[in-house]
């Protein structure tokens, strides 16, 4: 893959704790030469219905409470990746208008551009004119799935690993890349990247349900947060995983 990708992550990406947790527990292992971004538009976007999504799954939480922990996974999304938010996008939206089905989503486009990112994750890529992105900016508007076989097809051995680092830390399944592939399969933006694993499963990394050695981060470090960015925690299970 050569020099740093950029991918910048739609909202859609982020709010599922699942796929959010993928996503950037794969930019943070340091196995692969990617870096991941958003803008505050995103966060924004991302901090209201993550606040919404708690109070109908804790109906006894309330407003100040569910705003409260839905903060703290942008916080600790801030945290982890200091130089993925992006904020002088709103130069870019009017050309950003020019390629998109929904004004909703030319602050999203807009940021991708802002930042020079390679690739532009989200699951609405019916939304977007893709051809016209690609020629006009060099940005690949592309969907979760396909977008972790881009990456497993041009960096196997580093995707494999930034997988089973980003499961170390789980709590509960996946912990195991048979049971990623699994749970992949289960949901409709991965399920493309659920054959494309279960093809290439090393038998000798599943014997012992992993490989048995302590991630480091992108800065060599061993410390990681417990549970991902969500996936064990009270926003666990949105929309069965969306």
């Amino acid at each position: 893959m050569g020099r740093e990708t950029g991918l910048f992550l739609d909202t859609n990406v982020l709010y599922g704790a699942f796929e959010c947790d993928l996503f950037l527990g794969i930019a943070e292992s340091g196995y692969l030469p990617i870096s991941v971004h958003w803008s505050d538009f995103v966060l924004m976007e991302l901090r209201t219905h993550l606040t919404e999504r708690l109070k109908q799954l804790k109906p006894g939480l309330s407003s100040a409470e569910a705003s409260m922990r839905a903060e703290n996974r942008i916080r600790i999304m801030n945290l982890a990746f200091p130089d993925a938010c992006t904020t002088e996008w709103r130069r870019f939206l009017r050309v950003a208008n020019r390629f998109v089905s929904d004004p909703d989503d030319a602050p999203v486009l807009a940021g991708a551009i802002r930042a020079s990112c390679r690739y532009l994750v989200t699951s609405n890529v019916s939304d977007f004119d893709v051809s016209g992105i690609s020629s006009t900016f060099k940005l690949n508007v592309i969907r979760p799935g396909e977008m972790l076989c881009v990456l497993y097809s041009t960096e196997k051995e580093g995707t494999i690993r930034a997988l089973e680092s980003m499961m170390a830390d789980h709590r509960r399944p996946p912990r195991t890349l048979r049971e990623l592939v699994d749970k992949l399969n289960t949901m409709e933006s991965l399920r493309s990247f659920s054959g494309v694993l279960e093809s290439a499963l090393p038998s000798d990394r599943e014997r012992g349900g992993g490989s048995g050695y302590q991630p480091r981060d992108s800065r060599g470090r061993f410390a990681r947060k417990i549970g991902g960015y969500g996936y064990d925690g009270d926003l666990a299970d949105p929309d069965g995983w969306r």
